[in-house]
């Protein structure tokens, strides 16, 4: 790989910051009355001032967000310390990481670590956030365990997505349009309406249709990540009184993309598909086309991410006067339907795809008391949820219903189409002739004619019902000195139903076709499972914070965290290990976590400073690995199969530090850094396989008699977790023609960072940074005032990838990467019209 072009960036990058810090001295603050503003936050379910809250959070305005240009949920991520985004070839498997700790979400039946929030709704899958923003006030991210106030699956912490609510007495409205290098053409609007003194309503419409980053070189074909969206939001307000007011919202969002896809970095001459590379336009796209920042693909038009939408929620508050009752409640419908090329295979010469449904529907109701008094403070309520998520996908090939085994390629020759019936006849672009008619639907199997085959299928459901008391008092000992005390009792049910899989559809395919049924076919055959599960748990939160004067705050806390249990039900699943209630379900994942941290204002508030230690320990950590099996071998000859397990123990421990600094009355300077440790402690009984490149290294070790060579994982690195990384902004404000003008420099800069869980070092991605310019001015035209924005996105042109993935032997081995829309350097403008 050629690192140049990155050391290049970050030398440029260096200078300009540097540059922009240099302009003023980093020792005289503003003399003018210019102040850091106070900054309201949720973070233990009361309005408190970010200063005084002893928890590690960040708040993101809905100003900066809108000011950066940041339009989806998943952009967000970059700009708080210590969290990471696994971006793959499936928009379904999005996943967070806070702290270098999170989960895999390929299997639908496995927790996230990482809550995602929006508006006070718990979001069963972190892939629920693949959508816009529209009309954020501020985000919320709470680092570590947030069990006690918040529930299960916080192990890691908390992402809250806050919406502006109704104003009364207020009318006024908004208009934005954006565009962008890839012709994007959305159109936001927000319109505020005090219908009497006591009722207003606010309304969010949205349109967005973009074309693709990815350059896509099939004739014909779009480029990848091509994205249409549109959305509506409506909140009503009611408000009688002082001790009463009513919120109620509805919301519905639909997206459809063409996500995602994959570029080559590497291939592998010895790997099966090379017969296919005789072809001339497959084998002039792999000559031209293949390297590191070499961001096309070779795809067909079957990549499909379509997301329906729809919420419903309600917020009603009394104000008792030393107490304030609220209840909450939320429905939400959400839907996923994706096929995506196997393994975002990226040349289009394998034909094999994987599709389906991924869904849910919660509900969730909360009510709570709370009070804000000299002696004692606190929150106190009760929590229900219940969630009914479904998963139902197939897999498809050319004419496979002949094959014992679709693993194997051997039998595949360019123009002959004698060999069990394959098509593998191409035209003047690679495309296989018989593979381009879509799905054959025949009552869920395909007997041939030159159609996609089904040659797996499942469905499977989880339903989940978590019920929970929970409270945190707050002791006010003294003036400086308060002690704290939470905790949640909860009790949670769980149900998994499972039918079909690799292995009761093969079974079934070789019953079609005449074949002899061995004992792992007849058991498979015809394959369905039901299993329940409950659990109850007590997890606390106790510590204190002690106030040296107003601007100087310091706080120490312990507590624990849960992660509740796991049903491994992928499409790959053997019977036997899905009806073992020995691995299925996995059990709960526990955690105790020690936090201490200083919350500071300097200069007159001209400097903030907050500063974060933390020590978590995770118990029975749920990590996907392989089992030892003697007597189960893999067709690529590995020994062992893949599971989710409690795999041991893992520690996660380090540094963080948010600052915001005004330098002057027209420089502001703000930025984040983390240091993250997060490694496996103990890890017995569970292996993954040792890398080609590890092999023969003191890095893996020989079990099964010297049958098998693992990686010792014992000490190594979480996937997901670089150790160093940070955010520094530098704006500067200024006068242009009247009108009040800005310019910013943003820099993000990530160290190394290994992005798969089979830690193969081909996947370790190295450090890179990227720096974004954004220009804005604002006036008035007449009756209406507006707002201008321009910026450029990664402007070194640094290239880096959002996830790499060792290809498989079904499409010819190497390596290959996913990127994201700013992995290249690109421009783009709005404009917003106030009234």
């Amino acid at each position: 790989m050629n690192y140049q072009r990155s050391l290049i960036s970050k030398a440029i990058a260096t200078h300009l910051l540097g540059a922009a810090v240099a302009s003023v001295s980093l020792t005289a603050f503003a003399e003018d009355d210019k102040e850091i503003e106070v900054i309201e936050v949720t973070a233990q379910k009361r309005v408190q001032n970010i200063q005084d809250v002893p928890v590690s959070v960040s708040a993101i305005s809905g100003d900066f967000i809108a000011n950066s240009e940041l339009s989806t949920f998943a952009d967000i991520v970059s700009l708080a310390p210590g969290i990471t985004l696994d971006q793959g070839a499936e928009t379904r498997t999005t996943s967070i990481s806070i702290r270098g700790v999170g989960s895999s979400q390929n299997n639908m039946g496995i927790e996230p670590s990482t809550t995602m929030m929006i508006d006070g709704e718990v979001l069963p899958r972190s892939s629920a956030l693949n959508g816009d923003l529209m009309d954020t006030e501020r985000v919320e991210v709470l680092r570590g365990p947030q069990g006690t106030l918040f529930g299960k699956n916080t192990s890691s912490g908390i992402v809250h997505y806050i919406s502006k609510r109704p104003e009364l007495g207020e009318n006024y409205g908004k208009v934005k349009f954006a565009t962008d290098e890839y012709s994007l053409k959305q159109t936001q609007l927000t319109t505020n309406f005090g219908v009497t003194d006591d009722v207003a309503l606010r309304l969010n419409l949205l349109y967005s249709d973009t074309d693709g980053f990815m350059e896509n070189l099939k004739p014909g074909q779009d480029d990848i990540g091509a994205r249409d969206s549109q959305g509506a939001r409506l909140q009503a307000l009611y408000k009688p009184s002082d001790i009463f007011d009513l919120l109620v919202r509805a919301e519905y969002k639909e997206s459809s993309s063409n996500c995602c896809g994959s570029t080559i970095i590497e291939t592998d001459p010895t790997r099966q598909f090379n017969a296919h590379l005789n072809h001339p336009a497959i084998r002039d796209f792999v000559q031209n086309n293949t390297g590191w920042g070499e961001f096309a693909t070779y795809m067909s038009d079957d990549q499909i991410s379509d997301i329906e939408n729809t919420g419903f929620s309600v917020e009603a508050n009394y104000d008792f006067g030393d107490y304030l009752l609220t209840y909450t409640g939320h429905y939400r419908d959400w839907s996923l339907f994706n096929n995506t090329e196997f393994g975002g295979a990226t040349l289009d010469n394998t034909e094999f795809y994987f599709g389906g449904e991924n869904a849910f529907q919660s509900r969730q109701h909360e009510l709570r008391i709370s009070a804000d008094n000299e002696k004692v403070s606190f929150v106190a309520g009760l929590f229900y949820q219940n969630v009914d998520q479904s998963r139902e996908a197939k897999e498809a090939f050319c004419n496979q219903t002949a094959r014992d085994t679709f693993w194997s390629l051997e039998n595949w020759e360019p123009g002959n189409e004698a060999n069990d019936g394959n098509p593998t006849d191409f035209d003047v672009d690679g495309n296989l002739l018989a593979c381009r008619n879509g799905w054959q639907e025949t009552g869920g199997i395909a007997t041939g004619g030159g159609l996609y085959n089904q040659i797996a299928q499942y469905r499977t459901t989880v339903e989940s019902t978590n019920k929970a008391v929970f409270g945190q008092f707050d002791f006010h000992l003294s003036e400086a000195l308060t002690a704290f005390v939470g905790a949640r009792y909860l009790d949670e049910d769980s149900e998994l139903y499972y039918e079909g899989g690799r292995n009761a559809t093969r079974a079934l395919l070789k019953q079609l076709n005449g074949r002899t049924l061995n004992a792992a076919d007849q058991e498979a055959l015809g394959f369905t499972h039901e299993a329940d599960s409950n659990d109850t748990e007590f997890i606390y939160r106790l510590g204190a914070q002690y106030r040296v004067n107003k601007d100087l705050m310091f706080y120490g806390s312990y507590g624990t965290g849960y992660k509740g249990v796991g049903w491994y039900n992928a499409i790959s699943n053997a019977p036997a290990d899905i009806a073992n209630d020995e691995l299925n379900p996995v059990k709960p994942e526990k955690s105790k976590s020690v936090e201490l941290g200083m919350r500071s204002d300097w200069f007159d508030n001209d400097l903030r400073l907050n500063v974060t230690v933390f020590r978590t320990e995770y118990e029975d950590f749920q990590e996907r690995v392989r089992v030892e099996d003697e007597d189960e071998e893999a067709e690529d000859g590995t020994v062992g199969r893949p599971l989710f397990v409690n795999a041991g123990k893992v520690i996660s421990q380090g540094l963080e530090v948010e600052w915001k600094a005004i330098l002057s009355e027209n420089i502001t300077l703000d930025g984040t850094y983390a240091f993250i440790d997060a490694t496996y402690d103990e890890f017995d009984g569970f292996f993954q396989n040792c890398p080609a490149g590890l092999k023969g290294t003191d890095e893996c070790m020989f079990v099964n008699d010297g049958a098998l060579e693992v990686l010792i994982l014992e000490g190594r690195e979480l996937a997901q977790a670089p150790e160093h990384q940070f955010r520094i902004d530098v704006r500067y404000d200024f006068d242009f023609m009247g009108q009040e003008s800005h310019v910013r420099l943003g820099y993000r800069w990530k160290d190394e960072i290994q992005y798969r869980f089979d830690h193969n070092p081909d996947t370790i991605h190295p450090s890179f940074g990227l720096l974004d310019l954004y220009v804005g001015t604002e006036g008035t035209i007449g009756e209406y005032d507006y707002n201008v924005n321009l910026f450029v996105k990664n402007l070194t042109d640094e290239e880096y990838y959002t996830r790499l993935v060792t290809r498989s032997n079904q499409v010819g081995g190497g390596l290959r990467g996913v990127i994201g829309k700013d992995s290249q350097r690109y421009w783009g403008a709005s404009v917003t019209f106030h009234f």
